[in-house]
């Protein structure tokens, strides 16, 4: 029973060594692949940052169903949002004045952007009636949909080195022998 027990563990061993090099050179390529995509986008959003502004945020808002009351202060907008209706709900929106790496995501009372990360419906409205000066479509997404903040995770300066061999792992770990 040894001998068979032997050979099924020699077929079966892994060598940790070349499992860990294995698995560097795979992150490394993970990485340029991922640093080479985000660096050769132009659009100002993530893909999954177009894709969830263009269908999900600006999809059938008729800024004419809503009523708006704003007001500003030093560092933030103020800003009511509601139906036309007689039952309508208030929405209280409120906006920094100051982007936040090019952003000027806010928060609302119905809780969709501190729940999903993404403007809701109300914030929306905001955009396409433009009484905020200067707010987009694209700065009303939170910076981390943004291509410029995707191009920070992969900076131009660093290179991860995926060249390695058993034999240079091997020369590297040995403990100098001349001192």
């Amino acid at each position: 029973m040894n001998r068979a027990n032997k050979l099924v563990r020699e077929k079966t061993a892994v060598d940790i060594l070349n499992a860990s090099i294995l698995l560097l050179k795979m992150e490394g390529e993970c990485y340029h692949q991922w640093k080479e995509k985000a660096w050769g986008r132009e659009l100002p959003l993530t893909p999954k940052g177009m894709e969830h502004m263009m269908e999900n945020v600006f999809l059938d808002i008729n800024v004419c169903e809503y009523r708006l009351t704003h007001h500003a202060d030093m560092t933030w907008y103020y800003s009511t949002v509601s139906k036309n209706t007689n039952a309508a709900r208030d929405y209280h929106v409120r906006l920094p004045k100051d982007s936040f790496y090019g952003s000027h995501f806010g928060m609302c009372s119905c809780g969709f952007p501190a729940k999903e990360g993404l403007p809701c419906k109300h914030l929306a409205v905001l955009v396409k009636s433009s009484v905020i000066p200067g707010l987009t479509r694209i700065n009303i997404m939170p910076h981390f949909w943004s291509t410029a903040h995707w191009q920070m995770q992969y900076p131009l300066e660093l290179d991860c080195k995926t060249d390695m061999s058993m034999n240079m792992v091997k020369a590297k770990s040995r403990p100098n022998e001349f001192l």
